[in-house]
């Protein structure tokens, strides 16, 4: 996108806008507040990358004639990252003079958690801990990170509590589709709201009501409700507020903007006009504005729906971005993507580290190895993965939504029942050329489709929505072919190698993945017979440990052959230093 424009025909003048330039690979090079800049306030942004492609640097002020640099420079960001996308410095300019004056370093497992935070500029970060599988117990507190929070996860690794010390802080309740429906909000430790949620069946709040003493939330007044658009899922286009807290009437009514991430950029109300605006680091670190631009302390109209449109805690600032939180000071997930290992080698990355360049609704891998036979229409795991990226990947979809909207069913993005029963009555013959032209349209290729497609309908049960699982099938194409994994990595003279490897080395930790989980508490995925609850760590490793992890053992060991490892699977770490990464310590940290 070049220009994202929101404009009052009746006026003729612009309520919002926004121009971005990219480089020749689609890395965004600028992005221009146009009604900012031309009140000269800095809010423009310039970008760097790495040469993978991934956000190195960021500057914020006001763009010069060409867009080529800062006239006036405010506020800068810089990330240095190592193979799998953790921060191993991150540094800022606060006061726009040219010096870190923030300069952080962290130090992250082979499981990408952070297990060390340490600093030669600026504050004390406080250091998180994560549990057995991989949960982060303890977390800066995203408003002042010197403190901590302490989380507590339930047995599918859903945060249900945080503490700051002995005191609660938040609690959550969910239902059986992950779906937050409660959040019980403390003040010095005592329950001050409990908030209900509702959802339509594509994962949208549209209603959230407040209790007020009755147990019964279907009696109980809306506080708020949303309308969502249907360019995105996350396409906020106003909410209704119970503003004076009467209890019957929804009296305040307020706009959305969005720029080109789906960041909410301003909320205008159509009898005032503009209420406030919004501005983002990279990550998602919010600064408020009035309508003027001007920084302010935070929401007064209480908007939650914030960068990426996804939705903010106010009290805890952390971001439920449906299947798990965020943490934009940290600039990673609280717990394991669910998926499993597709595109990354880290389960904790955010957007492949390229935070402008894709979106991740879900909370799950943004682009990756996806079914070509849709899982909620009745494909099946263990059908061929192909990889695609965020764009690929919506073009995929969106063919689907539409052949659900020509159809008239209200509920085009496939989740619901209704889609499914409109599947049942096609044709097989229908039903396969749907799957092909999808799959065309995502760019994959026909001699692809031909090849594959008999495994990829093989087993699939039309009209039955299929629970994800890491599946055994064989994935095609390659996530990143020049960036080699960090324990493997050999140098450019070893590129043709290592892609080989990462292939082996990915499909290693997918075989594997059951294992894993089952380790992790999860419980055991079968082929045959779906998910089996309850066998927890020790007892599920004395079951199925041995020969798993012997079986992931020789992979990885073969992987690094591939490259020309030793017998250890040991290899120089990068800038020179001497000791190298051993297998032992991989699935020592795999297994914990």
């Amino acid at each position: 996108m070049k220009d994202c424009r929101w404009y009052d025909t009746a006026n003729s003048v612009d309520l919002d806008r926004y121009e971005y330039g990219y480089d020749r690979v689609g890395n965004r090079l600028y992005r221009k507040n146009v009604l900012a800049h031309a009140a000269s306030k800095e809010y423009d942004y310039l970008y760097t990358y790495d040469g993978l492609n991934r956000l190195k640097e960021m500057e914020r002020g006001l763009l010069n004639g060409t867009n080529t640099a800062m006239s006036t420079y405010k506020f800068g960001q810089c990330w240095e990252l190592d193979e799998t996308g953790n921060w191993s410095q991150f540094r800022q300019d606060l006061y726009g003079n040219g010096g870190w004056s923030f300069n952080q370093q962290r130090t992250n497992n082979t499981v990408n958690e952070i297990t060390d935070i340490a600093e030669t500029a600026g504050p004390s970060w406080a250091t998180p801990a994560y549990d057995v599988k991989g949960n982060m117990t303890t977390l800066p507190q995203p408003d002042d990170p010197t403190g901590t929070y302490s989380a507590t996860y339930d047995a599918w690794n859903r945060l249900v509590k945080l503490q700051d010390g002995a005191t609660t802080v938040q609690e959550n309740e969910y239902d059986g589709l992950n779906r937050r429906t409660i959040r019980k909000t403390y003040t010095s430790g005592t329950l001050s709201e409990k908030r209900f949620y509702f959802y339509t069946e594509d994962w949208q709040c549209i209603e959230e009501r407040v209790a007020d003493g009755s147990t019964t939330p279907g009696l109980l007044p809306a506080k708020e409700q949303h309308v969502w658009g249907n360019r995105y899922i996350d396409e906020c286009v106003l909410r209704d507020r119970d503003y004076n807290n009467n209890g019957t009437t929804l009296e305040e009514r307020l706009y959305a903007t969005q720029d080109a991430n789906w960041n909410t950029t301003m909320l205008y109300k159509q009898s005032s006009g503009y209420k406030e605006r919004y501005t983002y680091n990279p990550y998602g670190e919010i600064t408020f504005l009035n309508s003027s631009f001007n920084p302010v302390g935070g929401s007064v109209h209480n908007w939650q729906h914030l960068f990426g449109s996804y939705k903010r805690d106010t009290t805890t600032e952390l971001y439920l971005v449906r299947n798990r939180f965020y943490h934009t000071g940290l600039g990673t997930w609280l717990s394991r993507d669910p998926v499993g290992y597709t595109s990354s080698l880290s389960l904790y990355e955010f957007v492949d580290s390229g935070p402008l360049t894709f979106f991740d609704p879900t909370g799950l891998e943004p682009a990756g190895y996806n079914h070509p036979y849709p899982l909620y229409l009745g494909g099946q795991n263990d059908q061929p993965l192909f990889y695609l990226k965020e764009p690929e990947h919506t073009k995929f979809h969106d063919y689907f939504r539409e052949i659900f909207s020509n159809a008239g069913i209200k509920n085009t993005r496939g989740y619901g029942q209704s889609t499914r029963d409109y599947w049942k009555k096609l044709t097989e013959t229908q039903q396969h050329q749907h799957i092909k032209n999808a799959m065309t349209r995502a760019g994959i290729s026909a001699a692809d489709i031909n090849k594959y497609f008999d495994d990829i309908i093989k087993g699939a049960s039309p009209g039955t929505c299929i629970i994800r699982r890491t599946g055994k099938g064989p994935k095609i194409g390659s996530p990143k072919p020049l960036k080699p994994p960090g324990p493997f990595r050999r140098g450019a003279s070893a590129i043709g190698r290592a892609t080989k490897g990462i292939l082996v080395f990915i499909g290693v930790i997918s075989a594997a993945s059951d294992f894993a989980e089952g380790a992790q508490g999860k419980g055991k995925h079968d082929g045959a017979t779906g998910v089996l609850p309850g066998l927890g760590n020790a007892a599920h490793r004395s079951v199925y440990g041995p020969e798993i992890e012997a079986g992931f053992e020789m992979g990885i060991k073969k992987a690094g052959e591939s490259l020309g490892l030793d017998g250890e699977g040991q290899t120089p770490c990068r800038r020179g230093m001497s000791s190298g990464v051993d297998v032992k310590s991989i699935l020592d940290d795999i297994n914990r």
